[in-house]
This record gives C-alpha cells, structure tokens and sequence, in this order.
C-alpha cells in the first residue's frame, strides 16, 4: 500500500517526507501571510504568531523550509524566536 501511495503522491505532485509519507503542499498566500507576521513581530515564537493567524503552532513550524524555499528567509534562534533574515547584513558581512 506504502509504495502505491508514494506512487500516486508523484504523479499528483504533492510533496513527500523523507519518511515516504505524503505531506501537504502549503498555500503560497498563507506562506507569505506567515513570513509577513514574522516581519511585523521579529523575535516572536510560533506558537505567538500561529495564534494571530488563527493556525496551529504545528502549522507555522512546519511552513518554515517551505518559506526557505520561497526566498522568505526566516532565523530561528536556539529559542525558538523568529527573526527575518535581513539580506542587507548579509552583503556588508
């Protein structure tokens, strides 16, 4: 059954874990919404920002490699707090 999902999972385009399973393509607008909350409260965590988007902290926590993806730098510091990734700095380092 594993390997027809992973099958059918290809040719539908959805995304896959590293485990096989089928994980769920995340909405470009709600990606942005999240990257925009993330500008708007730097240093906040997910689960501040999951509650003023109305998502899950799951949710915000998952959306972070496909903001990555995006070109929407995101840094999480070794607490859990959301920075976005200023590429000004970036250049002048």
């Amino acid at each position: 059954m594993l390997h027809y999902l992973q099958h059918v999972s290809r040719k539908v385009g959805k995304t896959r874990t590293m485990r096989g399973r089928m994980a769920r393509k995340i909405d470009d607008r709600k990606l942005k919404e999240i990257f925009e909350k993330v500008e708007e409260n730097p240093g906040k965590k997910a689960g501040f920002l999951a509650r003023l988007l109305g998502l899950a902290r799951s949710e915000v926590t998952r959306s972070l490699p496909a903001l990555d993806e995006k070109g929407l730098l995101v840094y999480e510091d070794e607490e859990g707090r959301l920075f976005p990734f200023d590429r000004s700095e970036s250049k002048n380092s």
